[in-house]
């Protein structure tokens, strides 16, 4: 199914807000932490954290230019605009994620003795 325009135009605005306020925040280099053991692996972790949810960003930027942003992998449809602004990195909707989770439950749970439950 082809993207609206309005739809598009709303993910592309959403993207690039969020790289751009990614983008704005530096990890600390100095500061109250030095005081604590651990300081360099808290800056080290948070500028990794920062330039993979960077790179996530970009990769979603390209995805909705080639028009394949926002779309489930698992069913094919549109990925709400709420989720995906909550969870830009997201790449399933709602139904499927909720599916995939009762699934991983219903694995976990021996016996199945939750079976009215996941009998849904």
């Amino acid at each position: 199914m082809a993207m609206s325009e309005e739809r598009r135009q709303a993910l592309k605005k959403m993207l690039f807000d969020r790289r751009r306020e990614i983008e704005s925040c530096r990890p600390p280099t100095t500061g109250k932490y030095e005081e604590y053991d651990g300081c360099e692996e808290i800056d080290i972790y948070l500028a990794e954290t920062r330039e993979e949810n960077l790179d996530r960003l970009r990769r979603a930027e390209r995805q909705l230019a080639e028009g394949t942003y926002g779309s489930c992998l698992g069913c094919r449809d549109e990925i709400s605009l709420e989720r995906l602004s909550a969870l830009p990195f997201v790449v399933i909707c709602k139904r499927c994620d909720d599916e995939a989770e009762l699934q991983v439950l219903r694995e976990r749970v021996p016996g199945n003795r939750w079976g009215r439950l996941f009998a849904l």
